[in-house]
């Protein structure tokens, strides 16, 4: 069985030329300069842009006699289109297609395959259309795989059988096993079963988490990314559905809130190096002196109300977002203050007021039990901000970066809120993690459409505190 490369330009690569004659390749914000580009080159780049093709059917396609001379510049482009990772290539077996090979970044080096190898542990599979796609955050080249036995291949790079029995448990060649294998381990996609586990494997490498390294990978820009079209700001979706509308009430049980007098707190409020100097996370609270409806009012006022005469999205608030979607909600779970009754209610940023999330009061106060658990504090919160992201609203704009955003966004409010609650007098502290599903159950949403992003703790301080960090 014979094996062939067909090749082809990566999507969304041009060629341009400067007036001094040199000649580019482009894909913004990436950009090569090649060396001297023939007649002949220039021709084998507008055939590479449109097919795949091999390098032998390229010279006959640029000279239908091609002789050596041109099989040598043909080659030549190839080598240097490969080296600078302008080139996907697929690897075929008997006009079978086996993989894809999809540069991320400068071209996978040769790499011998190692003496006990195994799939890298942040190596993700994922459908493509109606192959599968095989991809580390790591890895300098992405395979798609066309011929589903590389599947099974890819099963068994767990770190099972021995691989001289890979061949016979796919049904593939024994050289097909072979130049996938140093394939995979060229890209980074095959590593030794010491390389990213061991003692022998850096820390900075033991120290990621699969999906939390995938995460920061994908949502920053790199090589993969083509803006405009699969990251950044695309709107997706502008098309088929606007972005969400306001939150309607989620009960009758509705308790208005007051708002603060601006004027005068721009007045007598703390200057902003002592708040920003005197800020701390607040872990305990004065139960003898609980927050009141009129300090929870104005804390959620003066962190997330939207302001008199802004548009219908509540554009101006007191803290920015991106594209200034306010995509961010919150839910006071409402354990201790006086005036109102305990249970978990729904801020609206724009009305100023809270609606009481019936049947919610089991969950409340698991939530608040764990929040008390989470901050080693010696009672539950007076108050748990539970801060959803209505993700519709960014994703309806960007692509690929969106949920980034969201947590940006989220860290964001919490300086917001820390502030206020410092100006304020209050004991803040933001918390790591809550419940989502049955958060969600508790609000009637789809996690995929509206759920939890973070949680922050209020309440009144006591005097002479002494357990911020």
């Amino acid at each position: 069985m014979s094996f062939e490369e067909r090749l082809r330009l990566r999507p969304g690569v041009a060629a341009g030329s400067t007036p001094q004659g040199r000649h580019h390749l482009l894909r913004w914000p990436y950009s090569s300069e090649l060396d001297e580009v023939t007649a002949v080159q220039r021709s084998a780049l507008t055939l590479l842009a449109e097919a795949p093709v091999t390098e032998d059917a390229l010279c006959h396609r640029v000279n239908p006699e091609p002789g050596e001379d041109t099989r040598q510049e043909v080659a030549r482009l190839v080598r240097d289109l490969r080296g600078l990772g302008w080139l996907r290539v697929t690897v075929v077996e008997s006009d079978n297609p086996l993989y894809t090979m999809e540069p991320v970044r400068t071209a996978p080096h040769p790499a011998s395959v190692p003496d006990q190898p195994t799939l890298s542990r942040f190596a993700t599979l994922a459908r493509e259309g109606t192959d599968m796609a095989l991809r580390s955050p790591r890895a300098r080249c992405e395979l798609v795989l066309h011929d589903p036995r590389l599947l099974t291949l890819v099963g068994l790079l767990g770190g099972a059988p021995d691989p001289r029995e890979w061949a016979r448990r796919t049904g593939l060649s024994a050289r097909a096993v072979e130049r996938t294998l140093g394939d995979m381990a060229a890209s980074g996609l095959l590593v030794g079963a010491e390389t990213e586990d061991g003692d022998q494997a850096a820390l900075a490498v033991r120290q990621w988490n699969p999906h939390e390294l995938l995460f920061h990978t994908r949502s920053r820009f790199n090589a993969r990314c083509r803006p405009g079209h699969d990251f950044g700001t695309t709107y997706s979706f502008r098309d088929t559905q606007p972005p969400p509308r306001e939150r309607a009430p989620l009960s009758e049980d509705v308790t208005m809130l007051e708002p603060p007098d601006l004027e005068r707190l721009r007045v007598e409020d703390p200057p902003l190096t002592r708040v920003l100097e005197d800020r701390a996370s607040h872990r305990r609270h004065d139960e003898t002196q609980p927050l009141t409806l009129a300090q929870l009012g104005e804390f959620l006022y003066r962190s997330a109300g939207a302001r008199p005469g802004t548009g219908g999205n509540g554009s101006a608030r007191p803290y920015p977002t991106a594209g200034s979607s306010y995509e961010l909600e919150l839910y006071p779970v409402i354990r201790r203050v006086a005036g109102i009754e305990p249970g978990l209610y729904h801020y609206s940023a724009h009305r100023h007021e809270l609606s009481a999330v019936p049947g919610a009061a089991p969950l409340s106060g698991r939530l608040v039990q764990m929040v008390r658990a989470q901050t080693d504090a010696p009672a539950p919160p007076q108050v748990l901000v539970v801060v959803t992201a209505r993700f519709g609203r960014v994703m309806w704009k960007y692509q690929s970066l969106s949920y980034s955003l969201i947590l940006k966004d989220v860290g964001v409010l919490y300086q917001v809120m820390y502030c206020v609650a410092t100006a304020m007098g209050l004991a803040p502290c933001a918390v790591g993690t809550g419940l989502t599903e049955e958060f969600c159950e508790a609000i009637g949403t789809d996690p995929t459409d509206e759920a939890p992003v973070g949680e922050f703790v209020l309440g009144s301080r006591p005097p002479h505190t002494g357990d911020h960090r």
